[in-house]
């Protein structure tokens, strides 16, 4: 008996997976970089989604290809670019600190619209943030900018009080303004 193989990608260190999205693409968690790859199935190479952090070893898509955490875990996630959260892509079965976004430099633009419910902290202080649609943000953010339109509302989640994270910044005093 012959087997052969196609290499689809190089350079994604050791990894665990893949997945085969509902979109068609391949996605493998690489254990040795402690990120997500998304691999081409043509064999057109790979792109990294997001570092991680640690040791990751497990990946599964949600129904509606949404990332869950759950309650006993934390997520950090590192953008370089622009990010978009819609339709409940992210679900946080635990409370704000257990997931942080920071914005590199290069993370302009973050948005969450349709009902994209957001539990967590971001710090991305070049990025213009925009909630809109029926996206609910519980948390805390540090942005450019912060635009809240249609039925998106910010909520300041009172567990990140005594959290200062890498950044040294820590409340001090919060104001909430009913419209």
């Amino acid at each position: 008996m012959k087997v052969s193989f196609d290499v689809l990608a190089t350079n994604v260190g050791g990894n665990e997976g893949p997945v085969f999205t509902r979109s068609g693409s391949i996605v493998v968690t690489s254990m040795e970089r402690g990120a997500l790859y998304e691999v081409d199935p043509h064999g057109a190479g790979a792109r990294q989604l997001v570092v991680l952090g640690g040791n990751p070893n497990g990946l599964t898509e949600g129904l509606g290809g949404r990332l869950y955490i759950a309650p006993s875990s934390t997520l950090t996630i590192y953008a370089g670019g622009t990010v978009n959260l819609s339709g409940a892509g992210v679900i946080n079965g635990a409370t704000s600190p257990n997931l942080t976004l920071y914005g590199l430099p290069t993370c302009t633009n973050i948005t969450i619209t349709a009902s994209a419910n957001f539990i967590g902290s971001v710090y991305a202080p070049e990025a213009n943030v925009t909630i809109s649609g029926a996206s609910p943000f519980f948390g805390s953010c540090i942005c450019r900018t912060a635009s809240l339109a249609g039925s998106g509302v910010f909520h300041y989640d009172q567990a990140l009080s005594g959290v200062t994270g890498s950044t040294g910044y820590y409340l001090s005093y919060w104001h909430e303004v009913t419209p």
